[in-house]
């Protein structure tokens, strides 16, 4: 495969990815909304409308998992690389605890440790989310690494 043709399909491949991000956080900013009307248009709802904070939970899990499990299917693809369904598992169900972990943890900082206006204003705001980025990337390589290691111990076996 010509280097160019590669490099177009990478850049399809991370910005389908992206757009799936992008759909997940508009899918949890618009889920707070759709709880607001259903509370107010359905009087049932107000005393069991915890179902959809769970089910908000559970579809950004399931599409970080499924997100991740994409790019790392597609990315050796495009290196002439053929890993099986299994393979590419291990490093997606990594990734998304890895990343449901560190998400965790900064919200626990920002929530419970941090006065980030009182102290330096927004540019600790700044430097926070920058940490989250870092550690973020860093668990999508550690999970594509978990996978590289199983391609390669198949390939030599």
């Amino acid at each position: 495969i010509p280097f160019w043709v590669r490099r177009a399909m990478g850049m399809v491949a991370i910005l389908g990815v992206g757009l799936l991000f992008f759909a997940m956080a508009l899918m949890v900013i618009i889920s707070s909304t759709l709880t607001e009307t259903l509370q107010t248009q359905i009087p049932y709802l107000n005393n069991n409308i915890e179902w959809i904070g769970w089910i908000r939970q559970g579809s950004m899990v399931f599409g970080i998992a499924f997100s991740s499990f994409v790019l790392y299917f597609l990315i050796p693809r495009f290196h002439g690389t053929r890993s099986k369904f299994i393979e590419t598992l291990p490093g997606s169900i990594l990734f998304t605890l890895m990343w449901l972990a560190v998400s965790w943890g900064i919200g626990i900082y920002i929530h419970y440790i941090a006065n980030l206006n009182q102290v330096y204003g927004t540019l600790t705001s700044f430097v926070v989310l920058m940490l989250w980025l870092y550690f973020s990337s860093f668990t999508l390589l550690v999970g594509m690494e978990i996978n590289g290691l199983i391609l390669k111990m198949r390939l030599n076996a």
